[in-house]
């Protein structure tokens, strides 16, 4: 019973969403001239186990409460007490299907998702979206081992990010740190500003702290060609920050102070995970 009504409730919840989202999406399907067999084949196929998996914890609480619900309304409860029957005998049946339900999660959410989120998502970077759109927030991207890189927010209208972190391991150990609260493209100058800029570098248990109202590093990639390399893919800057990162080409001038950096020094921004 306990299955039955899990199961019930989420499919029809997930039909729900499907009508909904069919509704709201149904100008890009047609303005593409999609077939339903197209539509469902590369897109609701994929939209069913992503939404069915965000909302299963949801449905088993609520599963768990209706038939608790409907066994104490017939009174099998207190019939299975008195038949000698323990809480902990009467709950040996959600608790199987509890874990049974949470393999299922599981084998969704690390093997079968990932793949099928992709899909997903270059579908409706293709059909669906504005491609100067982006809704991607708090990104992070290993770009090499130990360089961790951070982005709150990138966008595209006026090619500027904001809360960009950098951060370099060594042995598991942070040496190095940069962040900055904006980074904005100026044509002006080809190249991009950071802002209120402090770098922290640790050696020897000492940390050095230097703090900077304005960098210019100097590179080759344009706002453009960032958006281009990544944006569309609904990643935006984070591929072509990584080659930017690597590319060891570009120095920094402090405006603050007469100095060079080297973005050598600067290989990642602040990551909440270790390496």
């Amino acid at each position: 019973m306990y299955l039955v009504n899990y199961a019930g409730a989420l499919g029809l919840f997930v039909l729900i969403a499907i009508v909904f989202d069919l509704t709201e999406k149904l100008d890009g399907f047609l303005k593409h001239s999609l077939g339903v067999s197209q539509v469902w084949n590369e897109y609701y196929v994929h939209f069913i186990p992503y939404y069915a998996n965000l909302l299963s914890p949801l449905f088993v609480f609520i599963a768990v409460i209706f038939t608790g619900a409907r066994l104490a309304q017939r009174n099998e409860i207190i019939t299975l007490l008195n038949a000698g029957w323990s809480f902990g005998r009467i709950s040996r049946p959600f608790l199987g299907a509890a874990l049974l339900i949470g393999g299922l999660n599981y084998v969704l959410s690390n093997f079968v998702l990932p793949p099928s989120n992709r899909a997903r998502i270059r579908f409706e970077s293709q059909y669906l979206r504005d491609p100067g759109y982006s809704h991607t927030r708090h990104r992070h991207l290993q770009t090499a081992p130990g360089r961790l890189v951070y982005l709150e927010s990138y966008s595209h209208g006026d090619s500027t990010g904001y809360r960009l972190a950098m951060d370099r391991f060594v042995g598991g150990q942070l040496i190095n740190r940069l962040s900055a609260e904006r980074l904005v493209w100026k044509a002006s100058c080809q190249c991009w500003m950071l802002t209120q800029v402090t770098q922290k570098s640790w050696k020897n248990h000492q940390m050095k702290v230097s703090q900077f109202d304005t960098l210019y590093p100097k590179n080759r990639l344009q706002a453009r060609r960032l958006w281009h390399l990544a944006g569309r893919r609904c990643l935006f800057c984070w591929i072509a920050m990584s080659y930017w990162l690597r590319s060891g080409n570009s120095n920094a001038k402090a405006v603050s102070r007469p100095k060079l950096f080297g973005w050598n020094i600067i290989q990642g921004l602040p990551f909440p995970f270790r390496p």
